[in-house]
């Protein structure tokens, strides 16, 4: 499996962050939240990371490839790549249930989708 390296958030991504409430330790850029892991059936500790390859021979439009490295007690369980279309589905999901479906009327209101 190839090796992954932790990026740290820009200073201005934790400054918006700490203003939601949202607060990392020092020195780490790890989003930290108690949840439950079905397989071994019990609660912990969950890190959500965002990580990339050190791939750098890329051409001036490529994009290093990002990935969410999802931890549960400090062992890695699962690593997802990071694209628009994972966080729109994760940004519309929370919406939807939020705003019983309204914020997503509104958003098809205003944009002309295919």
């Amino acid at each position: 499996m190839e090796q992954l390296f932790q990026l740290p958030l820009h200073n201005s991504t934790r400054e918006l962050l700490e203003k939601m409430g949202v607060i990392f330790m020092e020195n780490d850029d790890t989003y930290n939240v108690r949840g439950f892991n079905s397989e071994l059936n019990k609660w912990g500790n969950y890190e959500i990371g965002l990580y990339t390859t050190m791939e750098f021979e890329l051409d001036d439009e490529e994009v290093a490839d990002f990935y969410y490295v999802i931890k549960f007690n400090n062992k890695e369980v699962a690593r997802l790549q990071a694209t628009p279309h994972l966080l729109a589905v994760i940004q519309l999901f929370t919406l939807d249930r939020i705003s019983n479906g309204e914020m997503t009327k509104g958003l098809l209101d205003d944009f002309d989708l295919p």
